[in-house]
Parts: C-alpha cells; structure tokens; sequence
C-alpha cells in the first residue's frame, strides 16, 4: 500500500469527511488499494451521514446498481435526494431519472423535468439531455422544440456525440430550428467518427440519398458496417446482412421522415443519456 493511502485511511479514521469520502472512492476504482465495494461503501456512508453531498450521491450510485450493498432503488433514491437539495448536479439529473422511470420512486414527469432543469443550469451535461429531451418530447413540460435545440447545442458543442445526433437530428427534421441538411451531416459526421452507431446510420442514409452530401454509395455502405457491426439493427437491414435478398431496404430507404419521429428519439434518447451518464460520472 502506498504512503499516501496509508495517510488517507489515517485522516477517514480520525473522521475527516474528505477522506472518507475519497478513501471510498479509492475503494470503488481500486486506485492505490484493492478494490472492495463493500469498503467503498463503508466509507462513503460515513461522508455522507455527515452531510457530504458527493458521498451521499456515490453511496446511492452504489445502492441503485448493487455494487457493495444490495441492491435497493429507494435508498438510492433517499440519498440522491439528499445529495440533490443540497445542490450536487449528478444527483439532481440521477433523482430526476427515478421520477421520470418510476425506479424507487413514483412516477412523476413533472418532478424529472424540474431537477433536469436544476442540474443543468449547473452545466450538468447528462442534464442537459435530458432536459433537452424533455423539451422535445413534451413530458413534464409544454412541448417545445426550441427549447430541446437550445439545450442539446450546449453538449453537442462541448464534443458529445450524443447530443450531436441529436442536434443533427433536429436540422434534417427542422424541428426547434430551421431545416439545414447540411448541418445535420456535419453533426452527424462528428458524432460517427466518434463511434456513435446513430450517426454513423444517419450519415450513411444521407450519403446513399445524397441528401446535404453529394452522393457516395460506397461511404454509406462503409458507415453502415460500422453501425452494424455495434448491432445496429437498421443499418443491418439497409446492407442487407440480416436478410438473403435485402428485404427490409427499400422500406428503410423511403423513410422521409426518419430523423423526425418522436419515436425514435424517445427510443434512443434516454437509455443512451443513463449510460453514458453512469460512465462519466465514475470516471
């Protein structure tokens, strides 16, 4: 064990609540010390009974996915709720996703929207998403697409590549701002070459129409093996792997209004926005 893990555990033993907090954290990423969730645990509690809005939204991380502790959805919501009124972002979009699934908690799309909301004035980019999706989806809040735009720019901005599909989406289908299938392409690109399966179907369709591009059957073929090869069900289709005699294509191919379905967002939207979400803020 290093020095500077020994004075850690020196310091949370004397009650130091940073320490605590951040020899839990050392615990759950087994950084410096083997990792043990139920010591991450352990520790975090100690924080976050002393009122430690990180340790409290980490320790209902670790009640809400199970990880050293039993898996418990409503202490996990008991402590982001905590975490959240005392103004910690994570936890504020984290609590708003219980209300909007319903996940130790009653569903309540009007509770979602208004932590979405306080999270993302504070920057909270999983938030920000949200709140965006919200906007565009009218749950929780008067439909408004502008609004969905206006949100979804902020991380798309900063190199998201969800919030870029997203953004790309909203300029093919003119919905919060005005149709430029040119933008689309652009966002979409920078959210395929980021690995985003969306994209890289978005942009093979625009390619293979030649829609905002100039045509090139080849590159959207080669956009859509990359989405396939994630499981991307209709780029699968649209290269013909999944059926002998390429059924399913031309279907694909006349879907005008693809990039517009409210579906669709709502489909990919929200699962995407947990994830990535959970991925970021345990890093």
């Amino acid at each position: 064990m290093e020095n500077k893990q020994k004075k850690l555990i020196a310091e949370a033993n004397q009650g130091d609540t940073l320490a605590q907090h951040n020899l839990g954290y050392a615990y759950y990423s087994g950084e410096g010390i083997a990792q043990d969730g139920a010591q991450a645990v352990h520790w975090w509690r100690l924080a976050a009974e002393n009122d430690y809005a990180p340790a409290q939204f980490f320790l209902g991380y670790c009640y809400y996915s199970g990880e050293g502790i039993a898996q418990d959805s409503m202490q996990a919501v008991n402590w982001w709720r905590l975490a959240a009124e005392n103004d910690y972002a994570p936890a504020q979009f984290f609590l708003g996703y219980c209300y909007y699934s319903g996940e130790g908690i009653a569903q309540d799309s009007v509770q979602a929207f208004n932590w979405w909301r306080s999270a993302a004035e504070q920057e909270e980019e999983a938030a920000q998403l949200a709140l965006g999706y919200a906007y565009y989806t009218g749950e929780g809040v008067e439909q408004n697409s502008v609004q969905a735009v206006y949100w979804w720019r902020f991380v798309a901005r900063k190199g998201f590549a969800i919030a870029q599909t997203l953004h790309g989406l909203a300029y093919y289908s003119g919905k919060g701002v005005d149709k430029d299938i040119e933008q689309a392409v652009n966002w979409w690109r920078l959210a395929a070459d980021q690995g985003e399966e969306d994209a890289q179907f978005f942009l093979g369709y625009a390619l293979h129409n030649g829609e905002g591009v100039e045509q090139d059957i080849a590159r959207a073929a080669y956009w859509w093996r990359l989405a396939a090869d994630q499981g991307h069900l209709k780029a699968q289709v649209a290269l013909g792997s999944s059926f002998e005699k390429n059924e399913g294509m031309e279907q694909i191919l006349k879907m005008q209004n693809i990039a517009s379905s409210l579906q669709q967002t709502k489909n990919m939207a929200l699962q995407k926005i947990r994830f990535w979400s959970s991925v970021q803020l345990l890093m």
